[in-house]
Formats: structure tokens, sequence, C-alpha cells
């Protein structure tokens, strides 16, 4: 998770493969992309691997351009918001 330049709260959501943005004023819920090829589902093999064994991550560069990871699939998205 991580804010956005207008203070949304930008949210991956690894198992729905979409990233979502939430205005923290209002409560509403807006996707922001779709369809990403982010970390699969965690296997559980008597616990030998965690939920927390990929990472998903999601962060704005300067210019407010939005970069998504999926460590599972070793991607990098970059959504440009102009």
């Amino acid at each position: 998770m991580t804010w956005d330049k207008e203070g949304g709260l930008l949210v991956v959501e690894s198992e729905a493969s979409r990233l979502s943005r939430v205005d923290l004023a209002t409560g509403v819920v807006t996707t922001i992309a779709n369809g990403l090829k982010l970390s699969a589902a965690p296997i559980n093999l008597d616990n030998l691997v965690t939920p927390t064994f990929w990472f998903d991550g999601v962060a704005v560069g300067q210019s407010g351009d939005i970069y998504v990871s999926g460590g599972g699939k070793n991607v990098i998205y970059r959504i440009s918001t102009n």
C-alpha cells in the first residue's frame, strides 16, 4: 500500500489481480488497473510456503506515475497518471 499524489490509498490486491484506490474521505474504492499478473495464491505444503513468500508492492514516483511489482511473476508495471 502507498499514498498517491492526491492523498488516496493505493492497494495491490494480489489474488484479485488488480490495483485499487481508496478515497479515505468518502470510502469510495476505484479500480486503477485490472488483469495484472501478480503473485499466485500461496501453496500450503504443511506450512513450508507462507502467504508472504512472494511480495507484490506499489510505489508512486515523483512524476505521479504508479509502479506495481509482481514478485511471483517478476514483473513491474508502470501506470502513467498523465
